[in-house]
């Protein structure tokens, strides 16, 4: 298979609904030197069948089914392994829009500009249908010269991770623990890259966010969150908040930096332990009193 500038991984799990007009956002993009790769996560509704549809049509597009649901960031892990031959790469969603000109402008501004490792556009949010959609307005600003600022922009002031749909170096993905089998697996992931580069934000909208139910883990209900992270029951969501601020230290201890900016970012990266003291004390309890064997009843 020829190589290609870059790539749009695109983990899909039970996406029926809105897959066909994310695909058609895609094959709608002004640039079309790229390959959509799309790894269905042993859907049980017809996302398999969509996917195949549109690869018998189009030869951008490469699709793999996995045999077993292994977890949104195993997927997504798996899509990057799949594409990871390009300059770049960016994680679709399988229920969000992307503009037609998303490749275009993002690919262009980081081809012009070495010191940034991640290019994206502005973010819309909506339900059902694009009209509807309202501005989201991304507080993160992680374009400063320092890859200390950088990370401390991410890592004391990102909500919404929008960050991780945008364009990224291929190149900066390799040098990363790419997006862990942790719920904030995805923050931890931008706060390095940020230590890596910069973060160029466009002006305009390229994003369109839904926020539908099945589409935002906020409104699904536990069984759905369960299938969501960690549908091998292997305790992937637990201990949450102890893996992220594992991951800071690690992202850290991981980049290239200087001997000062490497102790400013890793006293930053500590502090996190005890901002959220109270968090993983109540992860740590939590783990205790499932682990501990319960009293059997005696017989006499």
């Amino acid at each position: 298979m020829s190589k290609v500038s870059v790539v749009v991984g695109m983990p899909v799990y039970n996406a029926e609904e809105w897959l066909e007009s994310s695909i058609k956002s895609w094959l709608s993009q002004t640039r079309s030197d790229f390959r959509l790769v799309i790894s269905d996560n042993a859907s049980s509704d017809a996302s398999y069948e969509i996917c195949e549809q549109f690869a018998r049509c189009d030869p951008r597009i490469v699709v793999s089914r996995n045999p077993r649901n292994i977890g949104i960031y195993a997927n997504f892990r798996r899509v990057f392994e799949l594409g990871s031959d390009s300059d770049y790469f960016m994680w679709a969603s399988s229920h969000d829009y992307f503009s037609p000109v998303t490749l275009e402008r993002c690919v262009s501004t980081l081809e012009a500009r070495e010191d940034a490792v991640l290019c994206c556009g502005g973010v819309k949010l909506f339900e059902r249908d694009l009209e509807n959609s309202v501005d989201y307005e991304e507080p993160v600003r992680a374009d400063s010269d320092s890859p200390v600022e950088r990370f401390r922009a991410v890592v004391t002031t990102l909500r919404r991770n929008n960050f991780i749909h945008g364009v990224i170096r291929t190149s900066a993905l390799k040098r990363s623990r790419l997006v862990e089998d942790t719920t904030y697996g995805d923050k931890v992931l931008v706060a390095h890259l940020a230590l890596m580069g910069k973060f160029v934000q466009l002006p305009d909208t390229l994003f369109y966010r839904r926020q539908d139910r099945g589409a935002t883990t906020t409104k699904m209900d536990d069984l759905e969150i369960s299938q969501h992270w960690d549908p091998l029951d292997r305790g992937t969501w637990k201990y949450n908040h102890w893996k992220t601020c594992r991951g800071l230290v690690r992202a850290v201890l991981d980049t290239a930096l200087s001997p000062t900016q490497r102790f400013a970012a890793l006293v930053l990266a500590l502090k996190c332990w005890y901002w959220e003291r109270k968090r993983l004390a109540a992860e740590l309890a939590e783990g205790l009193r499932t682990s501990l064997p319960r009293p059997g009843r005696t017989h006499g």
